[in-house]
């Protein structure tokens, strides 16, 4: 037996972007790193094009999740609200682009996770004893050709 949580999508976009834009925010320099100051929008992709969608998208899709969980009664974990950014000029603080994390960021979004399913879980996992794997027919897969997956190192 399992649970099935999900979690919204966090993203340090927010509302008043659709105005502001975000290029006060990027910062592509050479010297930048994704562990500290590196922001950009999102790979090869146009803010000025794509940047009203997404944050229509996104919240269309977090609230499709939180509405889902609602009506199921799936445990929801609200990621997109515990990582909302303050203040428009926090937004690249835990992220490097619309939608990746920072590497520092990971203790935080793991300690909000942990807590969260503390508070979902039962206090004490079930029994395994007598559990036993079902049984299986052997199924035959095809000898996978790597040949397509081998690349020159240069």
């Amino acid at each position: 037996d399992h649970q099935t949580v999900l979690c919204t999508l966090p993203t340090p976009l927010l509302p008043e972007m659709r105005k502001r834009g975000i290029d006060e925010l990027v910062n592509e320099r050479p010297e930048a790193v994704i562990t500290d100051d590196y922001f950009h929008f999102w790979r090869g992709m146009e803010p000025d094009q794509w940047l009203r969608t997404l944050i229509d998208a996104h919240g269309r899709y977090n609230a499709h999740v939180a509405d889902f969980c609602r009506r199921t009664g799936t445990p929801l974990i609200d990621l997109a609200d515990f990582m909302r950014p303050r203040s428009y000029e926090e937004a690249p603080l835990d992220f490097f682009d619309v939608c990746h994390l920072r590497p520092r960021a990971y203790p935080k979004v793991a300690g909000f996770i942990s807590g969260e399913l503390q508070k979902i879980l039962p206090a004490a996992p079930p029994s395994i004893a007598d559990w036993r794997p079902p049984a299986r027919e052997p199924v035959a897969v095809a000898a996978e050709d790597l040949r397509e997956n081998i690349y020159p190192l240069w």
